[in-house]
């Protein structure tokens, strides 16, 4: 097993930060887009944004964030690249995740409890065969790490997130929505990623070997 991917999150209907990429020797295999595709948009505005990254990148898998509407879930899974409560098997990997984040100060789009959270996962994992080697990919993060400290202050991640990695230590948990909590930390032996926002040009080139995993954020 060898393979990179380009973690991308929380475009917020921008993408100008593609053009990085012309002419960069780097060719992730795979790009997962982890929410907040748009800025409160719905399917036109997703299409926009999936389509201008599969210009340059055709294998891409994506869920939605707290500021997606439901057009863009919706939008997703037309084009079968939808993680939220599904799985994908890439070279002997899964890859599985549930989009939103918990209930913000204020009101977005796509909010769901803890406990859906922990419904959802639990039951996304069993449908999956409950894997050995998996990486999460939410954009919510969990609870308590380096990830997921809003205005660099308070931890806002999630504790059913947290306890899920806790109790099958996938292989990395990929995750966004922490503008300002940029960075890798770990839960046990789990890789915790929140590359910041692509907005502003932030990334995580992550490659994948029976070896080792090694994380690059910039």
């Amino acid at each position: 097993m060898q393979f990179s991917v380009l973690h991308l999150t929380d475009l917020h209907g921008n993408v100008i930060f593609l053009s990085q990429w012309e002419g960069n020797p780097l060719r992730p295999d795979m790009v997962l887009l982890t929410g907040d595709i748009t800025h409160f948009g719905e399917e036109p505005e997703a299409k926009k944004i999936v389509d201008a990254v599969r210009t340059m990148f055709p294998h891409v898998l994506a869920l939605h964030g707290n500021c997606d509407k439901p057009g863009v879930e919706q939008f997703l899974v037309s084009q079968n690249i939808s993680l939220h409560r599904k799985f994908r098997i890439i070279q002997e990997v899964t890859f599985l995740g549930v989009g939103g984040s918990l209930p913000c100060p204020g009101t977005t789009p796509s909010e769901y409890s803890d406990n859906l959270y922990k419904n959802w996962l639990e039951e996304t994992y069993e449908n999956a065969g409950k894997p050995k080697k998996f990486v999460l990919v939410t954009h919510q993060p969990p609870y308590g790490t380096r990830t997921d400290k809003a205005m660099k202050l308070v931890h806002t991640g999630s504790q059913s997130i947290r306890e899920f990695i806790e109790l099958t230590s996938p292989l990395l948990c990929l995750c966004g929505h922490i503008h300002e909590s940029a960075g890798t930390d770990r839960i046990g032996n789990t890789i915790l990623v929140n590359p910041g926002p692509f907005k502003q040009g932030h990334f995580a080139y992550i490659t994948l070997n029976d070896e080792q995993i090694d994380v690059v954020i910039k």
